[in-house]
């Protein structure tokens, strides 16, 4: 059937005439007619048009009848009569038009003294928000911002993970120096430098360079040529580590087996006094599991008044000695979550290990953020005279 039949809608009729060949004809001088076919003498099937289909006139005594209709008329017609199912799918589809590429939940990690909430009130005020595209999200430039706007925090960093936006922070050791002091970028580990990002101080060493731990990295000091800025270094120092671990566990443990057995114990509690229906209702002598049930009586309102129904449940078990299943999978999950947590941020780039018995060492090949924030030795004349010059300038 051609598109137009489809564009202006179809229908199938069904015509009984005692002329029914007669009939089809002057029918045809007016309209055009498809898929004619005839089932008897007084009876023939065809296809019109529903515009045509309003205008065909019925003869007395003959008998036109509907088989069946479609076409985009049709399609209108289902739609109105499925409002609210159509609605709701042209609002999806807009949504998920709209919703693609959007934040929509925001969390923090890392945090510990400084509040979430300060986190997210400068996070928005970077461009991380709710509905906010996440096209046009710089995480390098809300990194910078967030950790110029609370000093408290040594790293920052957002990654996006379908709609949820999580910003992941890094804070100070409480041991550090007060904010405004002087002092060294220096490095927390052994590693290869690969790369250096200075933001306040001078960079001391290059990409490719080996340090040391306790190297410096940045230096607050800066030569300006008349004299030496002493301030307070700042940047991020990225390289590559090799940490080598090793972990140990027992390959067989101790754990309760259930015998099936259980004791109830009841007593009744009034107020903050008890009084047990039981001779011994202390813990029973074993190994089990007790749990505890407290049913308050209630007035009807739902009104509880302070006295309850407590029903104590031991579950006897028996302690007997097992072998371990999945020795290594559970320490190499221990071992290499141990070295994320000692990274202020950073990823594994390779893992070796060598499982002996219950003894896993493993080897770690990771690059991270190796940068720590160390006083430098400075005297108090030097920076009193720093700020002198400053007023001075001023």
């Amino acid at each position: 059937m051609e598109l137009w039949w489809y564009i202006r809608g179809w229908a199938r009729c069904r015509l009984t005439s005692a002329d029914c060949v007669g009939r089809l004809r002057e029918i045809s001088r007016e309209m055009r007619l498809e898929q004619i076919a005839f089932e008897d003498d007084l009876t023939a099937r065809f296809t019109v048009s529903k515009a045509d289909l309003k205008r065909l006139h019925v003869r007395a005594g003959d008998t036109l009848e509907l088989i069946q209709s479609g076409g985009m008329p049709d399609l209108f017609s289902a739609l109105r009569r499925w409002r609210l199912l159509s609605f709701t799918v042209l609002f999806l589809g807009a949504c998920s038009l709209y919703l693609s590429g959007r934040i929509l939940f925001i969390s923090v990690e890392g945090n510990g003294n400084v509040p979430a909430r300060l986190i997210l009130e400068r996070a928005e005020e970077c461009g991380v928000y709710f509905g906010a595209s996440g096209r046009a999200l710089r995480s390098e430039q809300v990194k910078n911002n967030l950790l110029w706007a609370i000093p408290e925090l040594r790293w920052a960093g957002v990654n996006l993970q379908g709609c949820s936006a999580v910003i992941t922070v890094a804070e100070r050791d409480s041991g550090a120096m007060e904010e405004r002091g002087a002092g060294d970028l220096v490095a927390s580990v052994d590693a290869m430098v690969t790369a250096v990002l200075p933001q306040a101080g001078t960079a001391s060493v290059v990409p490719g360079q080996a340090v040391r731990k306790g190297d410096i990295l940045i230096s607050g000091a800066t030569d300006v040529g008349l004299c030496t800025r002493i301030d307070r270094a700042a940047g991020e120092v990225y390289g590559l580590t090799r940490r080598e671990l090793t972990a140990v566990l027992p390959q067989n443990s101790l754990q309760r087996v259930p015998t099936g057995e259980s004791i109830r114990k009841f007593s009744l509690r009034i107020g903050k006094k008890s009084v047990n229906f039981s001779n011994d209702s202390g813990i029973l002598h074993g190994t089990c599991v007790k749990m505890r049930t407290v049913n308050y009586l209630t007035l009807p309102g739902g009104f509880r008044l302070p006295v309850a129904l407590v029903t104590d449940t031991y579950f006897l078990s028996e302690t007997e000695e097992a072998e371990r299943e999945d020795t290594e999978a559970l320490l190499s999950r221990e071992l290499r979550g141990h070295v994320q947590r000692r990274m202020t941020a950073g990823i594994i780039h390779r893992e070796e290990r060598r499982f002996d018995g219950g003894k896993l060492t493993a080897v770690y090949e990771c690059q991270e953020m190796i940068g720590v924030f160390r006083p430098g030795i400075y005297t108090e004349g030097d920076w009193n005279d720093r700020q002198n010059r400053e007023r001075g300038a001023g």
